[in-house]
């Protein structure tokens, strides 16, 4: 028998997978832009996957260095600098206020470079009505262009102070990863998320959906690597699924976090894993579920019980989730 044929929805998923492993570097520009010097202005800088695909984070530290910007990225530049990296300003457009936080509504001038527009819908609107509002306050720069656009700038004395955003976040996961829990009791999703990090191998990957470990993933996973964590938003369902099952076939070990509450069709049926363990590759699932759920996994799932009230805290101090990290949340808080 042949293959039997893809349909529309398989080919837009695998599409989407390939892409996600394998981010298009941006198109050059016909021409350099070059960003007017401005001595003493406050620069933020805001980076997104483009970034990691042209290979251009030491484009993105030669601009900082010339202009004291601080650095703020994408979920999908995750792990571009390290978390206590004085350029790193933190990882923006999870929740609503995080444009606000980041200064992206008040800094003289916000360079963007390497935007995917679907990672975050309140990020992409605040840059938008910025530019829109005050024309020549965000350029966008092609990431092959970083290490150039400033030439002109005079140096700045170092790296300008980290925007509010920052201690806002640290100030409820910093404490919820060192809280104390019991044997046997849920923890709170940073810890979860701590542990993916602390346990990842070389060359590992984490990836997540869009929802409730999408979120929790994008927000407190402590990125050491960068493409080291998938958060599939803007794609079809079925697409985080694809991108564990491509990078497991590629022999990366790789960990898929879902919600028990909505587990993806090839997980709840068992196909995902049964097709790993045929063929060998280093695919774990790890479910996510509510602190009333039995620790009892299916064969050759973990699951984890998590806090999911942990929530409450951090819409407190940069309100509800994005709607593409989490479609359906924004009336949370």
């Amino acid at each position: 028998m042949g293959d039997v044929p893809m349909s529309e929805d398989d080919t837009e998923v695998a599409a989407a997978g390939a892409r996600r492993l394998a981010p298009p570097v941006p198109s050059l520009p016909g021409s350099l832009t070059s960003l007017t010097a401005r001595r003493g202005a406050r620069v933020v800088v805001v980076a997104g996957p483009g970034v990691l695909a042209a290979g251009a984070a030491s484009g993105v530290r030669t601009l900082a260095g010339i202009t004291g910007a601080t650095v703020v990225n994408t979920v999908g530049a995750k792990g571009l600098l390290a978390w206590d990296d004085p350029l790193h300003g933190g990882t923006v457009g999870l929740q609503a206020d995080d444009a606000a936080l980041a200064e992206l509504t008040t800094a003289d001038l916000v360079v963007t470079t390497g935007l995917d527009a679907s990672e975050s819908t309140s990020l992409a609107a605040a840059l938008t009505d910025r530019a829109g509002a005050e024309p020549g306050a965000v350029v966008d720069v092609h990431p092959a262009h970083l290490a150039l656009a400033a030439g002109g700038w005079p140096p700045a004395d170092g790296p300008g102070p980290r925007p509010p955003i920052y201690d806002r976040i640290a100030s409820v996961v910093g404490p919820l990863y060192a809280a104390e829990v019991a044997l046997g009791d849920p923890v709170p999703p940073p810890q979860a998320a701590r542990a993916l990090a602390d346990g990842l191998p070389p060359g590992g990957l984490v990836v997540a959906p869009p929802g409730r470990t999408g979120f929790w993933v994008g927000r407190t996973f402590p990125t050491s690597v960068a493409g080291s964590v998938v958060i599939t938003t803007g794609d079809p369902a079925g697409t985080a699924e694809e991108v564990a099952r491509r990078a497991a076939s590629a022999g990366r070990p790789t960990t898929l976090v879902v919600d028990a509450h909505a587990l993806p069709p090839a997980v709840a049926d068992g196909s995902l894993l049964r097709e790993a363990t045929q063929e060998g590759r280093p695919l774990v699932v790890e479910v996510w579920a509510g602190p009333d759920a039995e620790a009892a996994p299916a064969p050759g799932r973990r699951a984890v019980r998590v806090d999911w009230s942990a929530l409450d805290a951090l819409v407190a101090v940069a309100g509800p989730p994005d709607a593409s990290i989490w479609p359906g949340a924004g009336s949370i808080g």
